[in-house]
């Protein structure tokens, strides 16, 4: 009875990997597109409890995954996902200091920094300083969820850009005027195209439910360098 099972569980997954659509599934896509992408170092910046973190794991499990995270209740519970998350205990920005950290609103997926010092205050570093300073010379997957502060993220990591050291970049933007939690994407997408990077993907569209409207809400945008382009050429045309 076990084999059988085992049987079918295999049938299942053979399935499910041969029926392919593009914009799906993130990790699915950068395997069957990015087929020369080797994914060593991952930053997950607003890494929360550990949702992607948990995927990260299980798709590149011999990656170095450093978990970008303010809260500290959130780095207790990083901190028991797995012991070969790196967590650092702080948020990300486009300049190096403190800022005033907002848990009023929502679950822990809905604090965001704040200019408010009056509160709660967390410590700020930036992309191009933590890399600098701890010796990263690529960052292979950076993810990017900050509750609207995902472009002051990208400013801080200007230099990275500027010299194609993120290979593949995914952040979480605003696709509607009227949502102003998160970025928008047309900022977010005039400022990778500045430094050469192009479209990969956009993945998790949600529609607008706050206000019950069809239109869209949000999504993650996922861009890749102009080095992995050039390594990755031709590869999608071959499946």
């Amino acid at each position: 009875m076990q084999n059988r099972k085992h049987s079918v569980r295999e049938i299942a997954r053979r399935i499910s990997r041969s029926i392919y659509h593009f914009g799906i599934d993130l990790h699915e896509d950068i395997r069957r597109c990015l087929p020369n992408e080797h994914l060593k170092t991952i930053f997950d910046v607003g890494a929360n409890e550990g949702q992607s973190a948990r995927k990260f794991l299980e798709h590149y499990p011999s990656a170095t995954i450093r978990c970008f995270e303010p809260n500290p209740d959130c780095c207790e519970i990083l901190q028991a996902v797995d012991s070969r998350l790196i967590i650092v205990k702080l948020a990300v920005g486009d300049k190096i200091g403190v800022k005033g950290f907002d848990r009023s609103q929502g679950g822990s997926d809905m604090f965001r920094l704040t200019g408010d010092m009056s509160g709660e205050i967390v410590t700020v570093d930036t992309l191009d300083h933590f890399c600098e300073t701890n010796a990263v010379k690529q960052i292979d997957l950076l993810k990017i969820d900050t509750e609207g502060h995902d472009l002051e993220v990208l400013r801080g990591g200007a230099g990275l850009l500027k010299d194609n050291r993120i290979n593949i970049l995914q952040a979480e933007v605003s696709m509607n005027v009227d949502n102003k939690y998160h970025t928008p994407f047309s900022e977010a997408h005039a400022h990778m195209e500045h430094f050469g990077y192009r479209l990969f993907a956009i993945h998790e569209q949600v529609n607008e439910w706050p206000a019950h409207e069809p239109h869209m809400r949000r999504a993650n945008v996922c861009y890749i360098s102009a080095a992995v382009i050039a390594r990755n050429k031709g590869a999608n045309l071959r499946q």
